[in-house]
């Protein structure tokens, strides 16, 4: 009877139908696998976006905390009362508000006499709201806009500190060209799939060698030079490795890649018309002892209704902040605020920002196929390469965030967990959602959400028009404001470079007589810039450390040019407490104050790796070019400083 049985209840099995499948778990596939994100939306853009927007201010703020006040303090180098008051005095007779829409900062309605408590105030503040965007992720209006406000208020009266530098960029026509070829390469975009004319063609890539236009805007005693390929990209790479700002170890190690690299193809390249190299080119300056009739400090622009200033990546971090405010709803606190979409304005915003910054940076592509997330990922590595490098601070950090307005939710999708419930999953089905044709109920606050962002859209285009002509034009300039807000700029890399790194190192001694023989000359030791050559470069990138910067461009040029370096001397005379800690080394430390200082001018190189100068264990070999300026005592300057309304430092 067994068989039977057993024979009954296969075919009782195989009459069954099959079973029920186990439903598939959320944010996932029937497959089992996580759910994919569609493409389209930037719920998760809008996430990364304000949290590396916030990472950028927080470390801003951070630099503004250590340093405003040895800068711009009361005692400080360059006092920032004495620019807003310089700043009155410039707009007599025309009312408060030309002063204020001339450098706009809440320091105008706080109380002048403790400026020091004012600037960490404004600093900590700053470093309280990034840090929340930064670890919650989440923002509004009123968080993202008073970052814009806070920054806004130290660039305007941080002068020099806050600028680019002090060359004043000057470009040949060959800008007129560079744009020419962009519009012709964006004539021929390939028409195969209906993706050619997307919005991201318009995503630009920075070439291998951020400097090589530059080789193309320098300018020489004859006519303008033409550079074969080859030799341009490896002169100027040779430049940039020892003209870094920030000088760091990788530094080093590309220089030699590089002459490695070059002395493959030089042979073959061809230097037509002027065979001498390019050379710097540095704009005309006020002469000697001239003082500035306005309030603008040194670095900064010209008559209003033209280029106010020359900031660099201060503007860009404010066009970014500025930006980002209009990110994010009025309110509401949270990472998905499903009533407000990251608007497509906004984000064509950042867009036409990283195309400006890399249009002025170097060489672009612009491809209209499907490829552009890879171009979009070459613009990434090659800053973090810069960022590896360790030059240029902040800069290379803040440059990539635009680029992340050119990701979606489906590319961006693998920084978030993909556990039930989380941000991932919540996109995934909004976006499900929205397949189905759900809509959200159209509500008053979102129609006045809309309308400010097509106000926006029409702000930037209106103020895109100086830029775009600032673009074609014989005389263009780089790095520079149109608007005292800062909301639109042009943007690029310098536009000559010089053939050698030169440095000015300050020394003092405590002797009686400077003209002594036997008089000890010490070096003061700056934290970043390149001093004692066994030093080891270093590597700080992100932080920014000021001085050091202008140190850099002060090399450049003369101490007529630079009075706070003068300034600086004095408060070393004196031992000043605030102005050497922003120094690595003082050779005076519980000593009595040097007697007199001097600053003396080095040509700097690296040594080159295996040779005798490496050996000894220097990372540089230097060559002393003369003086940079004379020996100064106190009981010199005391007739400079009061002519500039300085205090006299006070012995410590």
């Amino acid at each position: 009877m067994a068989a039977p049985e057993e024979t009954l209840r296969r075919r009782k099995a195989g009459n069954s139908g099959p079973e029920p499948e186990t439903p598939p778990e959320s944010g996932r596939d029937p497959t089992g696998c996580p759910a994919r994100l569609r493409t389209g939306t930037f719920w998760l853009t809008r996430i990364v976006l304000l949290r590396a927007l916030a990472f950028i201010y927080f470390v801003a703020f951070l630099v503004a905390l250590h340093q405003n006040k040895q800068l711009i303090g009361d005692r400080g180098l360059l006092p920032c009362r004495a620019y807003l008051e310089s700043v009155q005095r410039y707009f007599r007779g025309r009312g408060g508000w030309d002063a204020v829409s001339y450098a706009p900062t809440v320091l105008w309605l706080l109380d002048w006499s403790h400026m020091n408590a004012n600037l960490d105030a404004l600093a900590l503040l700053g470093l309280g709201v990034s840090s929340f965007v930064l670890v919650t992720g989440c923002a509004n209006v009123v968080l993202m806009a008073t970052l814009w406000v806070l920054y806004m208020s130290l660039v305007n009266v941080g002068q020099i500190w806050y600028s680019f530098g002090k060359w004043k960029s000057e470009s040949d026509a060959v800008g007129v060209w560079h744009v020419c070829g962009v519009c012709t390469r964006v004539l021929f975009l390939p028409l195969a799939s209906p993706e050619s004319l997307s919005p991201r063609w318009l995503m630009s890539v920075i070439e291998p060698g951020v400097l090589a236009h530059a080789g193309f805007r320098a300018r020489s005693a004859g006519p303008v030079q033409t550079w074969g390929l080859v030799t341009l990209g490896c002169a100027v790479g040779r430049r940039q490795r020892q003209m870094a700002v920030r000088v760091a170890p990788p530094q080093r190690v590309r220089s030699v890649l590089t002459d490695q690299h070059c002395s493959l193809g030089e042979g073959q390249a061809v230097l037509q018309a002027n065979p001498s190299p390019p050379r710097a080119v540095l704009s005309a300056r006020d002469t000697p002892g001239q003082r500035r009739s306005s309030p603008r400090a040194e670095g900064s622009g010209t008559a209003r209704g033209g280029p106010i200033s020359l900031l660099g990546w201060e503007s860009q971090l404010l066009e970014t902040g500025f930006l980002g405010i209009f990110l994010c709803p009025l309110w509401t606190l949270s990472r998905l605020p499903t009533g407000t979409p990251p608007s497509q304005i906004v984000l064509w915003g950042f867009r036409w920002l990283i195309f400006r910054i890399m249009l002025g940076a170097g060489l672009i592509k612009i491809r209209g196929d499907r490829c552009w997330r890879d171009l979009t990922c070459m613009d990434f590595h090659y800053e973090v390469v810069l960022v590896i490098s360790g030059n240029l601070s902040f800069l290379n950090w803040l440059t990539m965030v635009p680029s992340v307005a050119c990701f979606d939710d489906a590319t961006l999708g693998f920084l978030f967990p993909s556990a039930p419930g989380g941000l991932k999953d919540r996109v995934r089905k909004m976006q499900e959602e929205a397949a189905r044709g759900a809509r959200p109920t159209l509500r008053y606050g979102c129609v006045v959400r809309q309308a400010v962002h097509v106000a926006l859209g029409i702000l930037v285009a209106w103020l895109s028009v100086p830029v775009v002509l600032n673009l074609l034009s014989p005389t263009q300039v780089m790095n520079t404001s149109f608007n005292s807000l800062r909301i639109v700029n042009t943007y690029g890399a310098f536009g000559s470079i010089t053939k050698e790194r030169t440095e000015v190192i300050l020394q003092g001694t405590a002797s009686p007589n400077a003209s002594a023989p036997d008089a000890v000359w010490e070096d003061y030791g700056f934290k970043c810039k390149p001093g004692d050559p066994g030093r080891r470069p270093c590597l700080i990138s992100p932080y920014h450390y000021r001085l050091d910067w202008l140190m850099w461009f002060a090399a450049f040029q003369t101490y007529e040019h630079n009075e706070w370096i003068i300034h600086l001397a004095g408060k070393l005379l004196a031992n000043d407490r605030e102005a050497v800690s922003l120094l690595a080394f003082n050779p005076f430390k519980d000593r009595a104050p040097p007697r007199w200082v001097r600053g003396e001018h080095y040509r700097y190189k690296f040594s080159r790796l295996g040779g005798r100068h490496a050996a000894a264990g220097r990372w540089w070999v230097r060559k002393r070019i003369g003086p940079y300026f004379p020996p100064l005592s106190l009981r010199d300057l005391e007739g400079y400083f009061r002519s500039r309304d300085w205090p006299l430092p006070e012995l410590e």
